[in-house]
């Protein structure tokens, strides 16, 4: 690529985005885990077990979220429900299969929305600052900053995907400029 960034680069970096994205999203599920701590009185191995167990399934249904709404392949199966919808002979039961596919999208978003408010309620808690602005603000950063980490990650890895594919086009011309100039035997254009 002449005048831009080059596809190892945007690649490295992505990795380097979603390894900062699962630091953030491990240390989230820490302070999550920090604010159950305090209010399960069961015996120790199983408040461990369990406040761990609640605190990772609240970072890995995030994780799953941000994952179906920044994946582009992931979009065509969801926008092919529809079609698969209308497909169905039967009206009985593809008002069924509708009015299912309805309610199982209005559950998950309205799930997806309680599991980050309870995450963001339980970061703060977690964080045990006494400036409620200062939490507030460090507790979005972890909720969120995964999140933007994950996106950002997929967005860099999809660019270098599209230079890599650039880089082989330009090559391929090229080579095929060369192999012309070697052909005529116009010495001025020939490889070394």
């Amino acid at each position: 690529m002449i005048f831009g960034r080059a596809p190892a680069v945007n690649r490295a970096i992505s990795v380097c985005c979603y390894i900062v994205g699962i630091a953030i999203t491990w240390i989230n599920v820490i302070y999550t885990k920090k604010y159950f701590d305090g209010f399960l009185s069961t015996e120790p191995d199983l408040q461990f077990w369990t406040v761990w167990a609640i605190s990772a399934a609240i970072g890995l249904y995030e994780a799953f979220c941000i994952g179906i709404c920044t994946t582009p392949p992931a979009w065509g199966i969801i926008f092919s429900i529809p079609k698969s919808l209308a497909s169905i002979q039967n009206e009985n039961q593809r008002k069924i299969a509708t009015g299912a596919s309805i309610t199982l999208v209005i559950f998950l978003a309205i799930f997806c929305c309680v599991v980050y408010y309870v995450d963001f309620v339980t970061t703060i808690g977690g964080l045990g600052m006494g400036d409620i602005m200062a939490a507030r603000f460090l507790a979005s950063c972890l909720v969120f900053g995964s999140e933007v980490m994950y996106l950002a990650g997929n967005s860099l890895s999809w660019l270098a995907l599209i230079g890599k594919a650039g880089v082989a086009q330009d090559k391929k011309k090229y080579e095929e400029l060369i192999k012309s100039a070697n052909g005529n035997g116009d010495s001025k254009y020939a490889s070394r």
